[in-house]
C-alpha cells in the first residue's frame, strides 16, 4: 500500500469538493480548472483520485506520458498495482518489472524521470454542467518524491496529457466516448482560473464568447524519435508538434537556415513542438539571434527605446517608451506561419513582452541553445512555452489530427480566465 501526505488544497480546488454523486450519464464535455502558480509559473490542475476521492494538485504536462503523483503518502482503497505480465504492462513503454511482480514506468517531471510502480485507482472529473464522472481503471503511476523537486510547492505529481495511451487525454476519450480532442486555455492570472476541455465544444467564455470560432488549423506531425528522458530505441515522441515554416516579426520574414524548422528523422533534431512546462518560448540559437535583431530592428523604428537586458532575455525596453494596446504592449508582431500559409499564429503584446521587476519590458522568449559534443536526446528548434500560449485557445484535435489556434483572447474583450464553472 501506498502513503501520500495531502499537500495544502488550493482554493480553486473547491470546485471539485462536491463529489457525493457521480452521473452515470455520457458527458459530452468534461472540465478541469488550471490554475499559474505565482512561484514556479507553472499550470496546476485538480484531479480527484483515490477512495475516498481526495483533491490531487498536478502540474500540466504536454511532454508526459503519465499521470503520476508522488508516493509519499498515498493512500486508497481501490488502488491496485499493474502486473508485469498485463496487456497493459506489454504496451507501456520502457517497463521495467519488480520483484513483486508489479509493472514500472519511468514518468517524468520536469528535468528528471525516475522508475515507478503503475498501478489503477478511481479517478473523477466534472463535465461542463456541473456533474462528477467517474471510472475506476485510471492507470497512473506512484513515483519517488524526488521527483516533486522541481515541481509548484503545492503540486504532489504531474498531469500527463501527452499523445500516449496512457495520458489522461487518452484515458477519459476511450473510458467516456467523448470527441477525442482537447482543449487548453491557460490563463495568466494567480487568482482566477483558466480551463483545460475535453470533449466536444462549444466552450463559451464569458460574456458568450464561443472560444473555437474561427480557430486556425495545422497538421499535427510526429517526430519518429522519442523526445522522452527514457525511452526505448525507436519509439516516437509522444509530444505535440507542428509545421511552423517562417517566423515574421513587424510582417516581415526572419532570415535563419529553414532545415531548422524540420523535423530530421535520423536524430529527431529540429521542428516546433507545444510545451506547458517551458515558462517562455526557447528558440534554437541561430533562430533566437536572427528573431532579437529583427524585433529590435522593427522596436527601433517604434521609438522603443532600448535598455540594458535582464536575463534570460536578450532585448529590454523602456516601458515609458511603448504604447499600450487592448492585446497589450503595442510592440512588433511576431507571427509564426504554419505549412504553405494555410494558419498563422499571431504573438502579440501581452504574450510577447515579459514586465520585469525593475520595470524593464523585454522579449519573453530565451535562448535554448543547439547540439554540441554533450548533448543527448533530440534537440527541437522551438519549444512553445506558456507565456506565450497564455488567453489563445490550444485545441488538439487527435481524430483529424490537427492542432486549432486562436488568435489573442484579448480581441475578444476576454480571457481563458472567463469560463464559467458549475458548482
Amino acid at each position: 500500500m501506498y502513503t501520500r501526505k495531502r499537500a495544502p488544497v488550493p482554493l480553486f480546488a473547491f470546485l471539485f469538493l462536491s463529489y457525493c454523486c457521480a452521473q452515470t450519464v455520457v458527458p459530452k464535455t468534461l472540465v478541469a480548472p488550471i490554475l499559474k502558480d505565482p512561484s514556479t509559473l507553472q499550470y496546476l490542475t485538480t484531479l480527484l483520485l483515490g477512495t475516498p476521492l481526495r483533491p490531487e494538485t498536478a502540474v500540466v504536462h504536454l511532454g508526459s506520458s503519465y499521470t503520476w503523483l508522488s508516493s509519499t503518502n498515498y493512500t486508497s482503497s481501490t488502488s491496485r498495482p499493474v502486473p508485469c505480465s498485463s496487456l497493459l504492462c506489454t504496451k507501456a513503454d520502457f517497463t521495467r518489472c519488480s520483484d513483486n511482480g508489479t509493472c514500472g514506468v519511468f514518468p517524468q517531471s520536469i528535468h528528471t524521470a525516475d522508475n515507478a510502480p503503475l498501478i489503477q485507482d478511481r479517478v473523477a472529473i466534472k463535465s461542463s454542467d456541473g456533474h462528477l464522472n467517474a471510472f475506476s481503471d485510471f492507470t497512473l503511476a506512484v513515483a519517488p518524491s524526488h521527483l516533486l523537486k522541481s515541481l509548484a510547492a503545492t503540486a504532489t505529481g504531474v498531469a500527463g496529457l501527452s499523445r500516449s495511451d496512457y495520458s489522461l487525454p487518452k484515458q477519459i476519450f476511450k473510458q467516456f466516448g467523448v470527441l477525442p480532442k482537447f482543449t487548453l486555455c491557460l490563463t495568466r492570472s494567480f487568482r482566477s482560473p483558466g480551463v483545460l476541455f475535453f470533449g466536444q465544444g462549444p466552450y463559451l467564455l464569458q460574456p458568450g464568447v464561443n472560444s473555437l470560432k474561427g480557430l486556425a488549423y495545422t497538421p499535427l506531425l510526429t517526430n519518429p524519435v522519442s523526445t522522452a528522458m527514457v525511452a526505448e530505441p525507436g519509439t516516437p515522441s509522444h509530444e505535440y508538434f507542428i509545421g511552423v515554416k517562417a517566423i515574421r516579426v513587424g510582417g516581415k520574414p526572419v532570415n535563419f537556415s529553414a532545415s531548422l524548422l524540420e523535423i530530421e528523422p535520423a536524430h529527431g533534431d529540429g521542428g516546433t513542438k507545444i510545451s506547458t512546462v517551458d515558462t517562455y518560448t526557447r528558440l534554437h540559437t541561430s533562430i533566437y539571434t536572427a528573431v532579437i535583431e529583427a524585433f529590435a530592428k522593427e522596436a527601433k523604428r517604434m521609438n522603443m527605446r532600448r535598455v540594458p537586458r535582464v536575463k534570460p532575455f536578450g532585448a529590454c525596453y523602456k516601458p515609458k517608451s511603448v504604447g499600450r494596446t487592448r492585446t497589450g504592449p503595442s510592440v512588433p508582431l511576431i507571427e509564426l506561419v504554419m505549412g504553405n500559409g494555410e494558419a498563422t499564429w499571431p504573438i502579440y503584446g501581452a504574450n510577447s513582452m515579459v514586465e520585469m521587476s525593475n520595470g524593464a519590458l523585454c522579449l519573453g522568449f530565451v535562448d535554448g541553445g543547439h547540439r554540441d559534443g554533450m548533448t543527448a536526446g533530440p534537440v527541437t528548434s522551438i519549444e512553445i512555452g506558456g507565456h506565450q500560449l497564455e488567453d489563445n485557445v490550444v485545441e488538439f484535435d487527435m481524430e483529424k489530427s490537427r492542432v486549432g489556434l486562436s488568435s489573442s483572447l484579448l480581441l475578444q474583450q476576454t480571457t481563458c480566465a472567463d469560463f464559467k464553472f458549475l458548482l
